[in-house]
């Protein structure tokens, strides 16, 4: 499925990472300065794809109390300066006891 989604941009959103083992938990805080780091990629006019990736993320539409994640929209910076509104997944749980990953950055080479 990855190769169907296009790359548009790295980019930033505000808010911070922590880091959940196997994978991070975005939080998102419109008044910190804190960066997260990620992609912005374009989805493929195909419901089906978006739907398997909120599957993947842990999100319910149906029961977004109940999800893991939960895909909302926010503003994203992207390396040029424009802005844009995009998805993104963010973690539905408090991270307490969670590492803060303070560069805003989480690499799957340095997963536990």
């Amino acid at each position: 499925m990855a190769r169907r989604l296009g790359r548009v941009a790295a980019a930033t959103i505000s808010g911070r990472l922590y880091d959940l083992g196997s994978y991070p938990g975005a939080v998102l805080d419109p008044c910190t300065n804190a960066k997260v780091h990620g992609e912005v990629l374009r989805l493929p006019d195909d419901p089906d794809v978006l739907a398997r990736l909120d599957a993947y993320e842990g999100f319910d539409p149906s029961e977004p109390r109940r999800s893991l994640f939960v895909r909302v929209t926010t503003r994203a910076t992207l390396t040029d300066g424009r802005t844009l509104a995009c998805w993104v997944y963010v973690y539905n749980r408090e991270p307490a006891g969670a590492p803060l990953l303070a560069g805003g950055r989480w690499s799957a080479d340095e997963a536990r």
